[in-house]
């Protein structure tokens, strides 16, 4: 269902009956917000990067509002469109600590001081 989303109407969407709904953004192309059976309500932005179809988590209704929700929708479309959607720097992977590095480090920062023996 499509319509256009303000913050009355997100406030008056029932919790879904048996499985979750969506309702898309009339304003901003992709925005649409699922609505839980718990009548929990989070946006998502729908985009198409590589072609490939991905739906993009914003944030909860209301600790987003609409108007930040719809930035961050506009945001993300324009990072897809230029490229710089989902790019990772190349060193990611070699600065990453492996099993045996990671355990003493765990061991000194936090199992030493929050351990009373």
């Amino acid at each position: 269902m499509k319509q256009m989303l303000t913050a009355k109407s997100l406030d008056a969407m029932p919790p879904a009956t048996a499985k979750r709904y969506e309702v898309s953004d009339r304003k901003v192309n992709g925005l649409h917000v699922r609505v839980s059976t718990t009548g929990a309500k989070v946006f998502y932005t729908l985009v198409r990067p590589n072609g490939s179809r991905r739906d993009v988590k914003i944030g909860p209704y209301p600790v987003v509002s609409l108007a930040d929700a719809r930035r961050r929708a506009m945001e993300i479309a324009r990072d897809v469109e230029l490229g710089a959607f989902d790019k990772t720097p190349e060193d990611s992977e070699a600065s990453a600590l492996t099993l045996g590095e990671m355990i003493p480090k765990f061991i000194e920062q936090h199992a030493k001081p929050n351990t009373k023996d």
